[in-house]
């Protein structure tokens, strides 16, 4: 997937491979993969937020039921933008 993103966007992403994703004070997950927003400091300054992703992706199998469910409401209630 980092391949396939990587070609098709480009500078116009920044892909974060199992990295925090600050959603509140207390939840930070560490998604498989984050399509961010481009930033001058490349998220060195500060973890980037819901707010900053484009798009979350979860490889799930024993965990699906959880990330589809608990995971995934928290990620909206961090702002990261539902389909």
């Amino acid at each position: 997937m980092t391949r396939l993103f990587a070609r098709v966007f480009g500078e116009r992403v920044l892909i974060s491979v199992q990295n925090p994703l600050v959603l509140d004070s207390g939840t930070e997950p560490q998604p498989d993969l984050v399509l961010l927003r481009p930033r001058e400091d490349d998220y060195e300054l500060s973890l980037p937020t819901g707010e900053d992703a484009y798009l979350v992706v979860e490889v799930a199998d024993t965990t699906v039921v959880y990330d589809t469910t608990r995971k995934a409401r928290a990620y909206a209630r961090g702002g990261v933008p539902s389909l």
